[in-house]
């Protein structure tokens, strides 16, 4: 999948799941208002049911009482006592409401209690309490009505009573439990979503994850020109990115390789006859062609340094396509410092006897050996004493020195020339790095320190300087001392 696709996957599913517990808890707090609704209803039914049932025991025993006693007082409360019949039967119909089973029993209720209500009448007219005729008769038979309506109306009370009850247990916990339930399904629900997100980002950003760190070390071969992983499956933004970078890498690999043929060809084309050329004047100069001016002479070692310095260019520049393609070659012995300075110094003498420069042919001990490899320390050397000699003044002077610091010798190359400004002494060993000093008498490619700095390093070596500026400088490389022999 895309990663878009996948974004809206590690989106959208907790949604849905989050929509879908929203629906249900809405569903279980519309049915925990409808049980809190019940139960409330039942609670106020089984009060206003007993509150009746109080009324009519009340009523029974006024009248009993006012037969005895005639009081005023007592007739005044019959009074009101009855007169809230209605008033408890219009509460509980209003609270039956939408419930047929319970309007049944209101209706009942009322019937028994309409029996009760004529015989009421009769025996108050019979006491004198209200004024209007009255049968005997027929105050007999409503006192035996009413006395069956009486028990009829406890007995439907005390069942819609027991039948309220029984439904408030039918929902344990009443109206707390269903608060309860609800609380409890919230938290499942929260918990329940943060484990999904949880679980589908660890599944998306492990493979994610594993992927790009695949795209970062194919960057990290990328510029350091090395083989990258295998491709990527799949056909998300990730496998399209580790496509380009597969393409650059064979794009990259081509220009190199045609790089390096064309300047492997031009170099082999230009100093093949740069080398003749350089015979010839040396030939010219030596007088073998017969005798030169003095102004011929001078021009012809001119030409002869500048073609020497043309051929250094070359092999500067093939050196350092070996150092970039990974080829260069090292063939690493125990050799005795001192010679390999003595040959430094005598093949370079001359451009600095060319340049007035006094150049010191240090005593060195023989004991002191490195393990390097012999070629490559010379050319080290040669490219150091030669940078020494263009930045010093005529009549300076410029030595070599060989001190042991723990497991390495180090050589020193140390001027009396223009120094270098302390912002240019870490870059000037990059490559094409020059310092700019307006005119100079010498031109420079800026190679020269960069080879000398991969030459060193591939002895596990280091490479450095330190200088004053307008007094000097002081280039120093350490390679490793002779190694120690094995134990017998």
């Amino acid at each position: 999948m895309k990663l878009r696709q996948k974004g809206i996957i590690l989106v959208s599913v907790p949604l849905v799941f989050e929509i879908g517990f929203m629906l249900w808890l809405m569903h279980l707090l519309n049915v925990a208002d409808d049980q809190i609704d019940r139960l409330s209803r039942s609670q106020l039914i089984i009060a206003e049911a007993n509150s009746l049932t109080s009324s009519l025991v009340a009523a029974g025993s006024q009248v009993i009482m006012f037969k005895l006693t005639q009081k005023e007082s007592l007739r005044l409360k019959l009074d009101q006592t009855i007169s809230e019949f209605p008033a408890s039967l219009a509460k509980l119909s209003e609270l039956a409401k939408g419930d047929e089973r319970r309007e049944q029993h209101v209706e009942e209720m009322k019937a028994s209690l309409l029996s009760c209500n004529e015989f009421i009448t009769s025996y108050r007219k019979k006491l004198g309490i209200d004024s209007g005729p009255f049968d005997v008769i027929t105050l007999s038979n409503q006192a035996r009505a009413a006395e069956k309506a009486v028990n009829s109306l406890l007995k439907q009370t005390r069942r819609f009573t027991e039948e309220e009850q029984r439904l408030q247990a039918e929902y344990p916990g009443g109206a707390e439990g269903a608060r309860q339930r609800v609380r409890l399904f919230l938290w499942l629900s929260i918990i329940f979503n943060v484990v999904l997100s949880i679980f589908l980002s660890l599944f998306f950003s492990k493979t994610i994850t594993r992927r790009l760190a695949v795209l970062r070390e194919n960057a990290l071969l990328l510029a350091s020109r090395k083989p990258l992983n295998p491709q990527l499956a799949g056909n998300d933004e990730i496998n399209y990115l580790d496509q380009v970078f597969h393409n650059v890498a064979i794009e990259l690999t081509n220009a190199e390789q045609r790089k390096q043929e064309f300047v492997a060809m031009i170099s082999h084309d230009m100093r093949t006859p740069l080398t003749s050329l350089q015979g010839t004047l040396a030939l010219f100069a030596s007088g073998t062609y017969g005798e030169l001016s003095d102004r011929a002479i001078k021009r012809v070692k001119a030409s002869e340094t500048n073609i020497f310095r043309l051929v250094n260019l070359i092999n500067q520049l093939l050196d350092m396509e070996k150092i970039e393609a990974g080829m260069l070659e090292m063939h690493a012995a125990d050799i005795r410092v001192a010679p390999l300075i003595h040959h430094a110094i005598e093949s370079i003498r001359g451009f600095a006897e060319q340049n007035e420069i006094i150049l010191e042919d240090p005593e060195i001990s023989d004991e002191i050996q490195v393990h390097a490899d012999e070629q490559r320390t010379v050319q080290i050397l040669i490219n150091l004493i030669s940078n020494a000699i263009k930045y010093s003044q005529p009549g300076k002077t410029v030595s070599v020195n060989v001190i042991e610091s723990g497991q390495f010798a180090e050589i020193q190359v140390i001027d009396q020339g223009l120094g270098i400004p302390s912002q240019y002494t870490q870059k000037i060993f990059d490559r094409f790095q020059r310092i700019d000093r307006g005119a100079e008498k010498h031109a420079s490619t800026g190679l020269g320190l960069a080879i000398c700095k991969a030459f060193v390093e591939a002895h596990g070596g280091q490479i450095g300087v330190s200088s004053v500026e307008g007094k000097g400088s002081t280039f120093w490389f350490r390679l490793p001392l002779k190694k120690a022999p094995t134990g017998e």
